[in-house]
């Protein structure tokens, strides 16, 4: 796909980093999230999820391998976004451990009351 970011209806794909949302079986919107999130695909990203939006969404963020300022700034952009449009989120983290720091110190971790585990 174009290094610039491929925008479809469910998919996206920029150099090392793809999304896809999917509805599962109980109406919630899925966002799976994987690669790496960077400087090179982060406005990108940004562009595609800001068009996402269902009453319940589920950002899954189990593949993500490296995450960059940039790139958890547009991740808690989109939380703060599906938030104030009043959704219900749950947000699946990621396996790698510094993923999951980096998600947690720029705020963009929320509560899951389901454990955390993928849908």
């Amino acid at each position: 796909m174009a290094d610039g970011g491929t925008r479809h209806s469910n998919r996206w794909s920029c150099g090392p980093a793809a999304g896809r949302a999917d509805l599962s079986r109980t109406g919630a919107l899925v966002i799976r999230l994987a690669g790496e999130l960077d400087l090179s695909n982060a406005a990108a990203l940004a562009g595609w999820l800001a068009g996402l939006a269902a009453d319940e969404i589920v950002l899954d963020l189990t593949d993500v391998r490296y995450l960059a300022a940039c790139g958890a700034r547009e991740v808690g952009a989109f939380v703060t976004l599906v938030t104030a449009r009043g959704a219900r989120l749950r947000v699946v983290e990621p396996a790698e451990p510094l993923v999951r720091q980096v998600l947690s110190l720029a705020g963009a971790l929320v509560p899951d009351p389901s454990g955390g585990a993928p849908p």
